[in-house]
């Protein structure tokens, strides 16, 4: 009973964090390491939570991946938005496989780790998060160039690093190259679905057996996330394009400071 409870919970805190550009994963060992659950030493149970959210995505824009889906041999827009997206994600993707064996969870399993960065990415947050174009040339997902959106895939490597977001890389990196707020932000959103299917989709081939032994705690993570994603993340969408990242970097400043102060005590 105690493993379904945190289950629930772990599902809540992913539907909550994971389009928040605060690290997710940080937040989700953090309360696990809280509860002393070690559920997220599952790696099925972890990557079928954060499918669950992206599930939410994919269901708040089901029109443009639908007109993409369907559109796609008929219409231009629908091939250069399948281009787009690929092309975004296919460098996270091959250096994630080809790093995976050396960038390990251990980096954030500690109290003072998760506490530094947390700051780390805080700070960069408030580094570079309140920057902008004067006149952002790219106010449409269709207006994004096929260059910028390879160089934003380049630059969303970085997320790669644990504890960093690859929302907020992905939104800093597209302000950088021309897009307004709004379109940084909605790119990051939409990146994020086949990165996350694909990460699913390679995690279950490759889980070893004993990773499925908890059908109840995933059932249970997956349905907590897949209804707080899907009731909060167009209210999320609308803070960060209204408000920009600003209080995402202070919070994780002041949260990784507190663990560390609280560690050191």
């Amino acid at each position: 009973m105690a493993d379904i409870f945190a289950a629930a919970i772990l599902g809540i805190v992913e539907g909550v964090s994971e389009f928040m550009p605060i690290s997710s994963s940080t937040h989700l060992m953090l309360v696990d390491f809280l509860l002393k659950s070690g559920l997220t030493d599952h790696s099925v149970l972890m990557i079928t939570i954060q499918f669950a959210a992206i599930l939410a995505i994919l269901i708040y824009y089901r029109n443009f991946f639908w007109h993409m889906v369907t559109r796609f041999f008929s219409d231009r827009v629908a091939k250069l938005n399948f281009l787009r997206l690929f092309i975004v994600c296919l460098p996270f993707a091959a250096v994630g496989l080809i790093t995976k064996p050396y960038i390990t969870r251990s980096w954030l399993e500690s109290i003072p780790s998760m506490g530094i960065w947390l700051v780390l990415g805080g700070v960069v947050m408030l580094l570079f998060s309140s920057y902008k174009k004067d006149s952002p040339k790219h106010c449409r997902i269709q207006d994004i160039p096929i260059t910028t959106a390879c160089v934003i895939g380049l630059i969303q490597v970085l997320a790669l690093i644990p504890g960093f977001s690859r929302s907020a890389v992905t939104i800093i990196a597209g302000l950088w190259l021309g897009l307004d707020r709004k379109t940084a932000v909605e790119f990051s959103f939409l990146s994020a679905v086949p990165l996350l299917f694909a990460a699913t989709i390679y995690t279950f081939l490759t889980a070893s057996q004993h990773q499925f032994v908890l059908e109840t705690e995933l059932i249970t993570a997956f349905i907590c996330a897949l209804i707080v994603a899907l009731i909060l993340a167009p209210y999320i969408l609308r803070f960060i394009i209204l408000y920009g990242l600003v209080w995402f970097g202070w919070y994780r400043v002041c949260l990784g400071s507190a663990l560390i102060i609280w560690w050191w005590f």
